[in-house]
């Protein structure tokens, strides 16, 4: 387990301190900031902080990009659906039609033989 020490903060540069925390990654900063308390020697408990909001927010936009993506092409496949299906209802209207006038022919054809 990492200690606090070897936390950023201090006299430290802010940009060190995030890829400081970057390396740390969200769980263990989560876990020291619940179990040091408000008391961080070393440690700018601010920047951590807001890395872990702004760290949220990525994983917010990144999921709501996801479902929208998911979205779109759930939408693209219905659409997909709907003009197969309305291909295929005007496949059976043609296929009725070529059925009823082959019948018409059929029943034409036979019914000279039959007087």
């Amino acid at each position: 387990m990492i200690t606090v020490s070897r936390l950023p903060g201090g006299n430290i540069p802010r940009e060190k301190q995030i890829k400081t925390l970057e390396r740390l990654g969200k769980s263990e900063v989560k876990y020291l900031l619940a179990n040091q308390g408000s008391h961080h020697p070393g440690f700018e408990r601010n920047v951590a902080e807001e890395w872990l909001r702004q760290k949220e927010d990525e994983r917010t936009t990144f999921s709501s990009a996801r479902r929208d993506a998911r979205e779109e092409e759930t939408l693209s496949i219905a659409r997909k659906a709907s003009t197969d299906a309305r291909s295929a209802r005007i496949a059976a209207i043609i296929a009725a039609a070529i059925a009823a006038i082959a019948t018409i022919i059929a029943a034409y054809i036979a019914a000279p033989l039959t007087k």
